[in-house]
């Protein structure tokens, strides 16, 4: 059994420096159904979650990597991407997500997950976010970081 979310987001595959990537921009009404899916894969409640396309055109569908892989692989068909993610990586999109619904927006604008396409070259998947965080100055960067 899998989780389905409607008009999650709009996706993109797009093309730089002789590798495509993916693009993946989230609907602020979708979040907390995105969370709840993320949520209920982490505690192995269910084994993926999908998400159609605004456009209709498109799924990502989300599902957990079996055993203690430490690279997400995506792997595309036609109107259909599937991203195999890791713990690690469940943990780390789970935890951002429950941040930027508790806090009303995303403390950046975007995620990358690294992951590895079915040819074996290294992809990733960006994770856009409708609310976030001005960005800050590589002043104030050092600033933060005492440099």
């Amino acid at each position: 059994m899998s989780r389905r979310t409607d008009n999650a987001c709009e996706m993109e595959w797009k093309h730089f420096g002789g590798g495509d990537y993916l693009v993946v921009a989230f609907s602020a009404a979708a979040l907390s159904d995105v969370c709840l899916g993320l949520c209920m894969m982490k505690e192995q409640l269910l084994p993926s979650i999908e998400l159609g396309s605004t456009s209709k055109k498109a799924t990502l569908s989300i599902c957990r990597q079996s055993g203690s892989a430490a690279v997400a692989e995506v792997r595309r068909a036609s109107g259909r991407t599937t991203l195999r993610v890791g713990e690690t990586d469940l943990e780390v999109l789970l935890h951002f997500f429950l941040r930027t619904i508790r806090d009303g927006s995303a403390e950046v604008d975007h995620v990358d997950v690294d992951a590895v396409a079915e040819n074996g070259t290294a992809t990733s998947v960006v994770l856009k976010f409708p609310a976030h965080a001005a960005p800050v100055s590589a002043d104030e960067v050092r600033r933060r970081l005492g440099i």
